[in-house]
C-alpha cells in the first residue's frame, strides 16, 4: 500500500493493474477448477481477502469530475466477482468474502462505482432469493448508505429493500430466531437502519411496521448482545428522527410528511418498546444489555417526556401484575425512571430493576 500512496497519480493505473493482476489471475485459476468439479478450493478466500484489504487500505481523493485511477481494474474485477457469487451459491464462506470485496470496492471508488451499481443490485436480489445468505443484506446496506441520495438509483434500492426484508423475515421465523440467526439479525438491522436514514417514508407501510416490531421483540428475547445492540441502533434512530435534540441535526433533509409518519409510528409502538426493553434487562444477565436499555430509555424520554412517563407507568404495572410481591419495589423504581435525566441514573435504575429478579 505504501507503494501506491507514494506513487504519482498518472502512474496509479499501471501500478494498480500490476499489483492486482497476479491476485486476479490466481483467483481465476481457482474458480476454473471450482467450475469443473463443483468444489471451491479454500485458496479462493485468501485471494478474495487480499482484494478486500487492497480496497480497504488504498484511499485517494478524487475530484467529483475526475475518473478514479482504480476504475479500469475494477471494470474487469466486478463482473468476475459476480460470476463467483453464482458459482458459490451453496458456499456461505466464499459468498461472504466475495461480498466483502464488493463492499470495499464500492467504498473505495465512491461515486465512480455508480457504473457497477445496477448489475450488483440485480445480483443481490437474485442470489438472496436463492440462498438467504445475510451477507447480501450487508452489501445492500452499504449500497443504500452510499447511493441512497442519488435520484437515479433510489427506485432500484427501494425495490431491493422491499424484496430483501420479507425474505429475511421468513428465514428468521423459519429458524425461530434461534442462535444461528445472529448474523442475519445483525445484517437485518444494519440494512433497516441505513435504509431508514435515506427512505423514512417507506416506514409508513403498516406491514413493514408490524414486521419490524415482531423482529425487535424476538431479538430482545435471544441471548445475543451483538444482535441486541444492532436492534438498539435502529430503535434509537427512529426516535432521534422525530426528536428536537442535538442528535436530530444529522437528519438534514427531513420532510414534514416524513416526521408525521414516523411520529405516528413511534407513538403506536412506544409502550410495547419500553416494556420490551425493560423485559430484556430482566431476562438477560448481561451488563451491556442493561447499559443499552438505559441508553434507549434516555432516547425515548428525550423524544417526549410525558409519553415516556406514561409508557414507564404502564410497563411497571405489567411487571407488578406478574409479581404482586414486588409491586412496591417496582413502583419505586418506575417513579425514579420517569424522573431521571442522566444516562448513569437510567443505567443504575435498569440494573436495579433487573436485580429484583435475580
Amino acid at each position: 500500500m505504501n507503494i501506491l500512496m507514494m506513487s504519482p497519480p498518472n502512474q496509479l493505473e499501471s501500478i494498480l493493474t500490476e499489483l492486482m493482476s497476479d491476485q486476479i489471475k490466481r483467483l481465476a485459476e481457482v474458480m476454473r477448477v471450482a467450475s469443473s468439479d463443483n468444489s471451491i478450493p479454500r485458496q479462493a478466500v485468501n485471494y478474495l481477502d487480499s482484494i478486500s484489504v487492497f480496497f480497504r487500505s488504498a484511499k485517494f481523493e478524487v475530484r467529483s469530475n475526475s475518473r478514479h485511477p482504480f476504475l479500469p481494474v475494477t471494470t474487469e474485477l466486478c463482473p468476475f466477482l459476480l460470476q463467483i457469487l453464482d458459482v458459490a451459491v451453496a458456499d456461505y464462506n466464499i459468498t461472504e468474502h466475495c461480498c466483502r470485496s464488493l463492499r470495499y470496492m464500492f467504498r473505495c471508488l465512491e461515486r465512480n462505482a455508480l457504473v457497477f451499481l445496477e448489475p450488483v443490485i440485480i445480483k443481490i436480489y437474485t442470489m438472496y432469493q436463492k440462498t438467504g445468505f445475510s451477507c447480501y443484506m450487508y452489501l445492500a446496506s452499504v449500497l443504500t448508505d452510499q447511493f441512497g441520495d442519488n435520484p437515479e438509483f433510489r427506485p432500484g434500492l427501494q425495490h431491493l429493500f422491499n424484496s430483501l426484508i420479507p425474505i429475511s423475515f421468513q428465514e428468521l421465523c423459519k429458524k425461530n430466531f434461534s442462535e444461528e440467526c445472529y448474523d442475519t439479525l445483525d445484517d437485518f438491522f444494519r440494512l433497516t437502519y441505513r435504509y431508514f436514514s435515506n427512505f423514512p417514508d417507506t416506514f409508513a407501510s403498516v406491514e413493514l411496521q408490524d414486521v419490524m416490531m415482531k423482529v425487535i421483540v424476538a431479538t430482545s428475547r435471544i441471548n445475543s448482545d451483538f444482535s441486541f445492540r444492532s436492534m438498539c441502533g435502529f430503535v434509537r434512530v427512529l426516535f432521534e428522527f422525530v426528536s428536537d435534540g442535538i442528535s436530530a441535526e444529522q437528519f438534514k433533509n427531513r420532510k414534514e410528511e416524513d416526521l408525521k409518519i414516523i411520529n405516528a409510528y413511534v407513538m403506536k409502538i412506544g409502550f410495547e418498546l419500553v416494556f420490551t426493553f425493560l423485559k430484556a434487562a430482566v431476562t438477560h444477565i448481561c451488563h451491556s444489555v442493561n447499559e443499552a436499555v438505559g441508553e434507549i430509555m434516555l432516547v425515548i424520554a428525550t423524544y417526549n417526556r410525558d409519553m415516556y412517563m406514561s409508557w414507564i407507568k404502564q410497563s411497571i404495572q405489567c411487571f407488578a401484575n406478574e409479581n404482586a410481591q414486588l409491586a412496591p419495589l417496582l413502583e419505586n423504581i418506575g417513579t425514579k425512571l420517569a424522573q431521571v435525566t442522566e444516562i448513569t441514573d437510567y443505567f443504575n435504575l435498569v440494573t436495579s430493576l433487573a436485580d429484583l429478579y435475580r
